[in-house]
């Protein structure tokens, strides 16, 4: 999970709209009222300033298909969820864009869901790590074996604690992830061991900025050309390292 930096500045007529009067007050309400909200402004602000990944996954939205190639979705995923927190039902900097879309549902049986259709309505605030937090992903790394993620081994006691619980929640470790995860990592580590074999030094940076950084892309669903990151972003900064932190830091300080 990397951190979703919010855009501050960002309004939605629609949303700023649909709070009024007043917030919502029950659950009921909440659902009612957001079920009527025009949202296609809003998804593609989320899609933007998550550089088209999936706030829980890093799944790139974009590329993000079935077995037939049919484009999967998302959905505007409420951070705390709006049955609990019907008050924060059109608050901004609540909502992230999470894979996938209720129409995807079908293909997934209940326990192999993941992201916001895996939390549903369960949430501790307390425990859940959540993807606006400057420092996220410094509690999660990853394993190439196998698309594990788990918690990072210099956690603390407490620290830990959330971590777990953020990925059971999510169901980070749903087979289908892990399987995803796993192919992509053994993918760039065998180019990545190539060019250290042949001391290719310049070509393995190039690589790094190639598959680290954003590149632009056309989103015919939202008409407009976008900033995107390759899948897995914060897994494959861990694969390449120092390089990796090295060559974000230089080139897109804002994706780390």
């Amino acid at each position: 999970m990397r951190t979703v930096n919010k855009l501050v500045q960002f309004s939605d007529r629609h949303l700023e709209q649909a709070a009024l009067p007043q917030y919502p007050q029950s659950s009921d309400e909440a659902t009612r009222r957001w079920g009527n909200l025009t949202k296609a402004g809003l998804y593609k602000q989320l899609f933007v300033e998550q550089f088209g990944l999936c706030a829980y996954t890093e799944l790139n939205i974009q590329d993000f298909r079935n077995e037939q190639g049919s484009v999967k979705g998302a959905h505007i995923e409420h951070i705390e969820p709006k049955s609990s927190f019907p008050q924060k039902t059109f608050d901004y900097f609540n909502l992230v864009l999470s894979a996938l879309d209720s129409e995807d549902l079908a293909e997934f049986n209940k326990h192999d869901r993941f992201g916001g259709h895996h939390k549903l309505s369960s949430f501790e605030p307390n425990l859940f790590l959540s993807p606006l937090r400057s420092d996220v992903n410094h509690y999660f790394s990853y394993s190439s074996e196998d698309g594990e993620i788990f918690p990072d081994i210099n956690l603390e006691g407490n620290e830990q604690a959330k971590a777990e619980y953020t990925i059971d929640l999510l169901n980070l470790n749903a087979s289908y992830l892990k399987n995803l995860r796993k192919n992509w990592l053994q993918e760039l580590q065998t180019e990545i061991d190539k060019l250290i074999d042949d001391n290719a030094n310049e070509a393995l940076k190039d690589m790094a900025e190639c598959e680290l950084c954003p590149y632009d892309r056309e989103y015919s669903p939202i008409h407009q050309t976008t900033s995107q990151l390759r899948k897995f972003h914060s897994a494959s900064v861990q694969l390449f390292g120092t390089l990796g932190l090295r060559v974000i830091n230089e080139n897109c300080p804002q994706c780390i």
